[in-house]
């Protein structure tokens, strides 16, 4: 079935976690080149395909959206942030517009995922299936979901995040290749942005 030119895919970052592992540091707030972290994973999403771009906050929210400014984001706030990111994840699909036909799940730790990797995403959009990004045959992240599956994104709880829904075998999904290891690196320690450059 050919996809229409005119889905709706949205993308939601998820920007509201404690951030434990990095200590008494909230890693998003971190520098990295001439910004701070969060910034460039909103980026990648406000160059990429995906409109409207929902920023999910939590911890330290009014510090988050001064770190980003003026961009052209929606803010969300998930007054249940310390349950984990399901929460997060529930607060998002629920700032989204009614006629989004999918949504771009993205994580604000993963700064070297390009707009490229999510436009890849975007354009595998079936309205029945999961598209999650490969690399040399690894799953990674983001990953888009369909609109049909936002009430079990709402379902869910812990810090699993969609995971539960990409395991579920009743559920199609497909591997997207992006050819990029950046959809498998997260920065959970401050260590973790030694030598760290913004590639593909």
């Amino acid at each position: 079935m050919e996809v229409s030119p005119h889905s709706q895919i949205a993308a939601i970052v998820l920007a509201g976690g404690l951030s434990r592992r990095a200590g008494s540091t909230n890693k998003l707030l971190l520098p990295l080149g001439n910004e701070v972290l969060i910034v460039h994973s909103v980026e990648a999403a406000l160059t990429s395909l995906a409109e409207p771009v929902v920023v999910v906050t939590g911890h330290d929210a009014d510090r988050l959206r001064e770190a980003l400014g003026s961009r052209n984001v929606i803010y969300t706030h998930n007054m249940d942030y310390s349950e984990g990111q399901a929460s997060s994840i529930r607060c998002g699909i629920n700032a989204l517009p009614l006629d989004t036909d999918g949504a771009l799940i993205c994580l604000g730790d993963m700064p070297r995922v390009q707009p490229q990797h999510l436009n890849t995403l975007v354009e595998s959009f079936t309205p029945n299936t999961i598209s999650v990004p490969t690399c040399a045959g690894r799953r990674g992240n983001p990953v888009l979901f369909p609109a049909r599956l936002f009430p079990q994104l709402n379902k869910l709880t812990g810090d699993i995040g969609g995971r539960e829904l990409i395991d579920n075998d009743s559920i199609s999904v497909i591997e997207v290749e992006v050819n990029s290891d950046a959809i498998f690196y997260d920065v959970d320690h401050v260590k973790d942005l030694d030598g760290l450059t913004i590639h593909p």
